[in-house]
């Protein structure tokens, strides 16, 4: 056990979103969530051969197994990195 409390997923987006915003422009960036409403959320969506995800069900279990947060923040925005070390805060925030 490594003791950490959160894990930060710096990617190439602000957050997690409802869609997939380079489909849909209204796509909704989602603050805050559950693992579990994640994991409904990736049941959802359609899953092609050698397409890349983001987050799988795997990881998800075992981040929600060991009561880890989960904040999925823009890598390229340093106030982002900064807050979600900082105050847990950034991005979407994935709690147990």
């Amino acid at each position: 056990a490594t003791g950490s409390d959160r894990l930060i997923m710096a990617t190439n987006v602000k957050g997690l979103y409802d869609r997939d915003p380079r489909v849909h422009p209204d796509a909704r960036l989602i603050d805050e969530t559950t693992y579990d409403e994640v994991m409904a959320l990736l049941a959802r969506t359609s899953h092609a051969a050698g397409e890349y995800r983001m987050i799988d069900s795997v990881g998800l279990s075992v981040l929600k197994r060991s009561g880890i947060r989960l904040l999925i923040v823009d890598g390229r925005s340093p106030e982002s990195i900064r807050r979600a070390i900082l105050y847990g805060e950034a991005g979407t925030v994935v709690r147990p």
